[in-house]
C-alpha cells in the first residue's frame, strides 16, 4: 500500500507516515477554515479568516487527540469531540449581535459550527465527507444569498417615521404608497399633538437593502403637508 492509500485509509503505518497524516489533516482544516473565513470577511461580517481557521484546525487537533487517547488508553473516543460540539456554541453565540431592530450574525454563527464540524471530520479521517460539506457550505453562502435577495428582498426591520402638518390623511393611500416602494408594513402607530395641527405616523416595516427614500417622500407629500420623514433601524 502506497503513502496516499495509507493517508486516506488511515491504516497502521510507520511513525513518519503518521506524522504526515497529522500534517495533511491539519493542512486540509486550514484550507477549509480559510475558505469559509474569507467568504465571511468579503461580506464585511464580524467573524474573520483567522478566527475560522483557528476553529477548524483546533477542532481537527482535538479530534486527533480524542482518537489517540481512545486508541492508547481505551474508553470512548467520542467524548472529547462531543465537548467540542458543546463548547463551540459559546463562540457561535458571541457572533450573534442585536443591531437596532435586527439580529445579525446568525449566518456567521452557523459558519462557526460548519468550520468546527469540518475540522472534526478531517481529524477523524472523513476527508471526502468533510470536503463535500465545505463545498456545499460555500455554495450555499454564495449562491443562495442571491436567491434570497431576489425573491425575499425585504429582510431588514426598520422604522418609518412621518410627520404631517395636516389632520386629514388618507391612510389607505398612504399604505399603498409605502408598500409600492417595497416595504412590508408590520405595524402602525399614530399620535397627534393637541395644540398643533401635527400628525405623527410611525410604521414598523420590513425593508430591502436599498430604497429610494427621496422618491418615497415625494409621493407621500402629495397626501398632505409632509414635514419630516425618517427611515431608520
Amino acid at each position: 500500500m502506497n503513502f496516499w492509500e495509507q493517508v486516506f485509509f488511515d491504516t497502521s503505518a510507520i511513525s513518519l507516515v503518521e506524522y504526515l497524516q497529522i500534517g495533511f489533516k491539519i493542512f486540509l482544516s486550514f484550507i477549509a477554515g480559510f475558505i469559509l473565513g474569507l467568504e465571511r470577511k468579503i461580506r464585511q461580517q464580524a467573524i474573520g479568516v483567522r478566527t475560522v481557521i483557528l476553529i477548524s484546525i483546533s477542532s481537527t487537533l482535538l479530534m486527533l487527540l480524542s482518537l489517540h487517547m481512545g486508541k492508547t488508553y481505551g474508553g470512548d473516543s467520542a467524548r472529547l469531540a462531543a465537548q467540542v460540539v458543546s463548547g463551540i456554541g459559546f463562540l457561535g453565540g458571541g457572533a450573534i449581535l442585536r443591531h437596532g431592530l435586527n439580529i445579525r450574525g446568525l449566518t456567521s454563527a452557523a459558519t462557526i459550527w460548519a468550520a468546527s464540524a469540518i475540522g472534526l471530520g478531517i481529524g477523524a479521517g472523513m476527508y471526502i465527507a468533510s470536503m463535500i460539506v465545505l463545498c456545499v457550505s460555500v455554495l450555499s453562502l454564495v449562491l443562495l444569498e442571491k436567491f434570497e435577495t431576489k425573491y425575499f428582498p425585504a429582510e431588514r426591520n426598520k422604522r418609518l417615521f412621518l410627520v404631517f402638518h395636516n389632520n386629514k390623511i388618507n391612510f389607505t393611500e398612504l399604505h399603498n404608497i409605502v408598500e409600492n416602494h417595497g416595504l412590508i408594513i408590520l405595524n402602525m402607530d399614530i399620535s397627534k399633538l393637541i395644540n398643533e395641527e401635527q400628525l405623527q405616523v410611525t410604521f414598523s416595516v420590513r425593508a430591502p437593502e436599498e430604497i429610494d427614500v427621496l422618491d418615497l417622500a415625494e409621493k407621500i407629500k402629495d397626501l398632505g403637508n409632509l414635514e419630516e420623514i425618517n427611515l431608520s433601524d
